[in-house]
């Protein structure tokens, strides 16, 4: 489009592209729509710019014609100052579609930041060819002492420091070079002077399967993690030196050849010292266990690490093995500590069955036969077999509690639990599910029989236990009630709610039909009948 311009933005002379443009019918219309077409700003800009006399280039903004889009247009104008004639000749060019693409852009761009800025991990992408920052997020830009805008522009060893830069460097170089992520972890000392622990990925970006032109660098803030691994660490060291101290064994060797060892080493593994010097480490180390043992060794490695020793008898005992070099007599030595983890192991396993079973009766606890149901459920599904769940509940052990006390009250759960055990075989399972109820689960065959072994499994149940328990001089009875529910195999993981919320209705309808007595649950959570 070509117009000539007066300075006070008269438009003296259009041609037919800026007629059409503006939706006039002619180029005296159109120069009179020409301002009101123009946006405030453009309009203002426009005049100030015209005054000067002088050649200018502007964008303006404009209002488009309402035959084209009605909305707002841009456009790229040069403007020649023609002295002699004294106006200006202007070249227009119309650059809406470029600009609104360039907005739509931008728009876009401000998306992901705000989204890149709320998300709980540093985020930054750096040009391969030059390590220099293309973007970065306000979390990663404030770590370092930067902002989002200053950071852009800078390499990483002005944005994290030389030193750091040098420590990451073959990270980098390796990521770019073989297109491949990696991940690594690394003590940081904040602006503020803060020491913390970040865990770093690196993440290379390939176009068209060519070099990495850039890499995306993810980082998540690990300190509290490190800080609570270190206090375990701390706790743990502390308690071993208190209860270790004279029970720790020391070895000392040199090429894997021992040198010489303490009292409680040869207490551990049943040889005298005269037994032990000159024979080589690996001989008292368990075969499954000597690969492990003779790369460390061959590494010079400074690490600890669990292994099995062998005792003189050939027996296997559990260790921990922590390994350092250091210099004895003038020498340089490996020297091992040598750690019987057997207690703590045995340890372990007692805290386990602990969580996992109820002190009282030693049958596994809710959150066991949870996990245990579960389980099932999924094996059910896969073979489409059934699963039949018995909630078992005493009838008058309140009564025998308030009258006789507690601690019969104890004695009868457990003997409840086994005689509930001597009805199981070995593929059942029973679990004392919290007071006076038991959870039994048994897996049953498909179809009407299924619901038979089902039935049988609860009336002998109920009638085990409507059998006196002497535990005084005088017989204590009691009767129980269930709820019984065989599931398909089809049950969905994640149903043990579901089913357990069957199952307790069905038990508590029974309960309310008098007790001594059971009640069937189906699928969509119906009583079937009840029956003594």
């Amino acid at each position: 489009m070509v117009l000539r311009l007066t300075p006070e933005c008269v438009v003296l002379q259009g041609n037919r592209a800026f007629v059409d443009f503006s939706g006039a019918g002619s180029a005296r219309d159109a120069g009179l729509l020409w301002q009101a077409l123009l946006g405030a700003e453009s309009r203002a800009t426009l005049a100030t710019r015209l005054i000067g006399r002088e050649d200018f280039a502007l964008n303006l903004r404009m209002q488009c014609a309402p035959q084209s889009t009605g909305g707002p247009c841009w456009l790229d104008l040069e403007a020649r100052w023609l002295p002699a004639s004294g106006h200006y000749l202007c070249v227009l060019h119309d650059v809406t579609d470029s600009r609104r693409a360039e907005l739509s852009a931008r728009a876009r761009a401000d998306q992901f930041q705000l989204l890149a800025d709320n998300v709980p991990v540093l985020i930054a992408y750096y040009q391969a060819s030059t390590l220099r920052c293309l973007f970065a997020n306000k979390r990663y830009a404030q770590t370092f002492g930067w902002d989002e805008q200053s950071i852009v522009g800078h390499t990483v060893s002005e944005i994290i420091g030389e030193p750091a830069a040098r420590l990451i460097q073959p990270q980098v170089d390796r990521v770019l070079r073989e297109r491949r992520g990696a991940s690594y972890e690394r003590e940081l000392i904040g602006p503020d002077g803060e020491r913390r622990w970040i865990e770093v990925n690196l993440l290379p970006h390939v176009v068209n399967e060519g070099d990495a032109t850039a890499a995306f660098v993810l980082i998540s803030d690990i300190t509290k993690h490190r800080l609570a691994e270190q206090s375990v660490r701390e706790s743990e060291e502390r308690l071993a030196k208190f209860m270790q101290a004279s029970a720790e064994g020391i070895v000392f060797h040199k090429d894997g050849v021992i040198t010489d060892a303490n009292p409680p080493a040869l207490a551990l593994i049943g040889y005298t010292l005269d037994e032990l010097k000159g024979r080589k480490t690996l001989d008292f180390i368990a075969p499954d266990q000597l690969a492990r043992a003779a790369a460390t060794q061959s590494a010079g490695a400074e690490i600890t690490y669990e292994s099995v020793a062998l005792h003189k008898d050939g027996g296997r005992i559990p260790v921990e093995f922590t390994v350092r070099t250091m210099l004895r007599n003038g020498e340089r030595m490996r020297m091992t500590l040598v750690r019987d983890l057997r207690d703590r192991l045995a340890a372990q396993d007692r805290i386990h069955h602990l969580a996992h079973h109820d002190a009282l009766t030693q049958l596994p606890n809710r959150m066991s036969f949870m996990e245990t149901l579960e389980h099932r459920i999924t094996g059910a599904r896969s073979s489409d077999s059934q699963l039949a769940l018995l909630f078992i509940d005493l009838d008058h052990f309140k009564r025998v509690n308030d009258s006789l006390g507690h601690l019969i009250g104890d004695t009868l759960l457990q003997t409840v639990a086994q005689r509930i055990i001597q009805s199981l075989r070995s593929t059942d399972l029973v679990a004392r599910f919290g007071g006076d109820e038991f959870m039994m689960l048994k897996p049953v065959a498909a179809g009407k029989d299924g619901r038979e072994e089902a039935l049988a499994l609860a009336r002998r149940a109920i009638l085990d236990l409507s059998i006196p328990f002497l535990l005084t001089d005088i017989p204590v009875r009691i009767g129980a009630s269930a709820g019984i529910l065989v599931s398909a195999g089809a049950a969905t993981a994640g149903a043990t709610a579901q089913l357990l919320e069957q199952v307790d209705r069905a038990l508590y309808a029974a309960k309310r039909a008098g007790g001594s007595r059971f009640a069937w649950a189906d699928e969509d959570l119906s009583l079937e009948r009840a029956a003594g």
